[in-house]
């Protein structure tokens, strides 16, 4: 039998670990809320950083500096002329035409000879990607990770390489990924992680107690 005094102890374990079981639920909830729905979500956004032409007439073009190992979009849009007067025969950064009937919408495309690209990024050949017509302004665009130095570009002419019939230029952009949004913040982890460690303390206390009322 129970005396008064144990039956106080009892019941103010009792007390305490059914309170604390309460307010580790209610806590845990809010701390997953702010986890969940407080925190800002993370994205990634494209900010315009340098914009330019490269010329037909071949000369290298330096872009801007791109950091090291951050990615980065370029774009490229526009045709230039291989053939000007009398041929009208024209290109963009990756393919060409032999309809003379139109330079911007073509009524037939080739890859640029050899699997070159007309337009080089570092001096290397580049995969722009599927043929852009008129309708979308022969755009191409790739993704590009920095290296710490200045990027350049040029365009080759890989059909006659005669650049004194060359005319008009590529239109060039060169974009950062940057992220946006936020982070989850430390007092917010700090709600989570006390709750956590509270809850293996008194658990731990509580099972003890109670193991030790079944044994009296």
């Amino acid at each position: 039998m129970q005396t008064v005094e144990e039956e106080f102890a009892v019941g103010l374990c009792e007390l305490v670990f059914s309170t604390w079981v309460r307010l580790s639920i209610a806590g845990v909830s809010c701390a997953f809320l702010l986890l969940v729905c407080v925190s800002p979500v993370l994205g990634t956004e494209s900010v315009l950083v340098w914009q330019g032409s490269v010329d037909s007439s071949g000369d290298e073009v330096v872009g801007p500096v791109l950091a090291d190992g951050r990615p980065y979009v370029i774009v490229a849009k526009n045709t230039w002329w291989y053939k000007y007067l009398p041929y009208n025969l024209a290109a963009d950064a990756m393919y060409y035409t032999t309809d003379a009937s139109n330079s911007i919408f073509w009524g037939n495309h080739f890859p640029a000879p050899g699997g070159h690209s007309f337009l080089q990024v570092d001096e290397h050949d580049v995969d722009w990607g599927p043929f852009s017509n008129g309708e979308t302004g022969h755009t191409y665009t790739i993704g590009w990770n920095g290296s710490g130095t200045a990027v350049s570009f040029r365009i080759v002419d890989w059909m006659d390489n005669d650049y004194t019939n060359n005319v008009c230029h590529v239109d060039m952009y060169v974009y950062a990924e940057i992220t946006v949004g936020g982070r989850v913040a430390d007092w917010e982890r700090q709600v989570f992680m006390y709750f956590c460690a509270t809850g293996l303390i008194f658990g731990s206390a509580m099972i003890l107690a109670f193991e030790k009322r079944a044994r009296g």
